[in-house]
């Protein structure tokens, strides 16, 4: 075997990053178009600056905005459920009135079907009643004495003194 002999500096590796000036090379001195350039530079960067302030105020803006408008909708969405809490609470007291007032005509419909059968069976007394004291009434116009009162009238006086 044979011994190799190595170089005394490594070879130079291909790199991808920047690339060192060697020390031997003087440093550019600006020239001036490099001076104007840097003029536009700072020029332009004074520009951008404005615009880019005026574009936060627009935005700062917008922020207060949005915050706004986001209070206003909690506010209206707030009224929107105390309006329907109110709006249940009036339709529960309006079906409790109903129903009061439905229960109250079912009992006075009790109560004249219960009239009803009072009349049906005091009408037809009251009315032979009516017509015998018409007849008696006549009968003692007619012949000017007292009128004498029947076994049926007397039934009846005594029924009427007992209702």
């Amino acid at each position: 075997m044979v011994p190799e002999q190595l170089p005394s500096e490594p070879a130079p590796l291909p790199s991808s990053g920047p690339v060192e000036v060697p020390p031997s090379v003087p440093p550019v001195e600006p020239s001036p178009k490099s001076e104007g350039r840097t003029a536009f530079e700072e020029l332009a960067e004074q520009i951008v600056e404005e615009k880019w302030k005026g574009l936060q105020k627009e935005v700062s803006k917008m922020s207060e905005w949005k915050a706004d408008m986001s209070s206003r909708m909690d506010k209206i969405e707030q009224s929107i459920v105390d309006l329907k809490s109110n709006f249940d609470g009036l339709h529960k007291a309006i079906l409790s009135r109903i129903s009061e007032y439905d229960k109250t005509l079912v009992d006075v419909g009790t109560e004249i079907k219960a009239m009803e059968k009072v009349f049906q069976k005091v009408l037809p007394e009251l009315t032979s009643n009516v017509q015998e004291l018409s007849r008696i009434t006549k009968a003692s116009k007619d012949s000017g004495k007292k009128p004498s009162f029947s076994k049926q009238s007397k039934k009846q006086s005594k029924l009427e003194s007992k209702v």
